[in-house]
């Protein structure tokens, strides 16, 4: 191409070469031919080659518009009993994703994005079959230099295991209207031009295979959400009961201590023992009653709070499913 001055078609060796390549290209576009818009897999790959944007990358990964990260760094997880179960993640390691749980995903890729280049980023499809959600709005600002932390929920009935080294997002390219300062007269650097097409046996898929894919044959996929206020609603009818049963028994150990003492005011022989046995048991009786009492109260409220909750959920995905459908693989 006219006015190139450099020919550079690898990408960074190492983390420092992807660096040198960032603070070369941070404020200044090298390919001024390419308009501002949704990069495709040609164009991620000039881009990577020259600004380091990306350490490491694989071409492999490229698909049409987008590029796939996979799922290698740190997990960080507690339990339900607040206990820390956070692991390192890499190839040939798994983790499990327990149902109705959250986990942070911290990626081992290096992101160095130049300031005329947005991202965007998504589950990868499989991961969205199954049902799990990104927690937060996947938008990378121009200028981000680190590493992603992913919020990764599981809103589903079922556990997932999670293989180290597949992949676990994928990453789009947007280039932004150009500001005065960061436009050159020419491209910087030849353009590779390798356009890497959607792979002809992804197409005209049915449902069952992604299903097939992301749980297994046989397998379904249904939210955990009914089934905890379910159980809530059961524990506090439950606390319910207990408390009205407690109360009977206290009413009916009442009546007959009040007839033993009416019977001793009569001239009737005393019991003395009777009297001092009913009495603790009405004693008793009456710290159960209180118990249940505290017990259906504790149960209101998280029945209360798991509602709140889940109702933010619910409200979340129907707006994720008022969007536009996400990429296929």
């Amino acid at each position: 191409m006219t006015g190139n001055i450099q020919v550079q078609s690898k990408f960074a060796v190492s983390d420092d070469d992807s660096s040198k390549r960032y603070y070369r290209f941070k404020s200044k576009d090298p390919f001024p031919s390419i308009y501002p818009s949704l990069l495709n897999s040609a164009d991620i790959t000039d881009y990577v080659s020259a600004t380091g944007m990306i350490f490491p990358f694989n071409t492999v990964n490229l698909k049409s518009a987008s590029y796939e990260i996979p799922l290698e760094g740190k997990i960080y997880y507690w339990n339900g009993n607040n206990e820390d179960c956070s692991q390192d993640i890499e190839q040939g390691k798994q983790f499990k994703l327990t149902k109705n749980s959250i986990a942070y995903v911290n990626l081992k890729v290096n992101f160095r994005i130049p300031e005329y280049i947005a991202l965007r980023f998504n589950l990868r499809i499989t991961d969205v079959h199954r049902g799990l959600l990104l927690g937060t709005g996947p938008l990378i600002d121009p200028g981000f230099e680190g590493n992603l932390l992913v919020p990764l929920h599981n809103l589903t009935s079922n556990d997932y295991v999670l293989n180290g080294g597949e992949g676990f997002i994928w990453v789009e390219f947007t280039k932004l209207n150009l500001f005065p300062s960061w436009v050159s007269p020419h491209d910087i650097q030849q353009r590779s031009r390798e356009y890497r097409e959607f792979p002809k046996n992804k197409k005209w898929l049915k449902a069952s295979h992604y299903f097939d894919k992301a749980v297994g044959a046989g397998n379904n996929i249904k939210s955990s959400i009914p089934g905890v206020v379910i159980n809530a609603e059961k524990k506090a009818n439950e606390a319910a009961e207990s408390a009205e049963k407690a109360a009977t028994k206290a009413k009916y150990n009442f009546w007959g201590a009040a007839a033993i003492v009416i019977a001793l005011a009569m001239g009737t022989p005393p019991i003395l023992y009777l009297i001092a046995s009913n009495t603790l048991v009405m004693k008793n009786l009456q710290k159960e009653l209180n118990e249940s009492k505290v017990a259906r109260n504790e149960l209101d409220n998280k029945l209360k709070l798991v509602h709140q909750r889940y109702s933010s959920e619910i409200i979340k995905l129907k707006v994720n499913k008022s969007k536009p459908d996400e990429k296929q693989q």
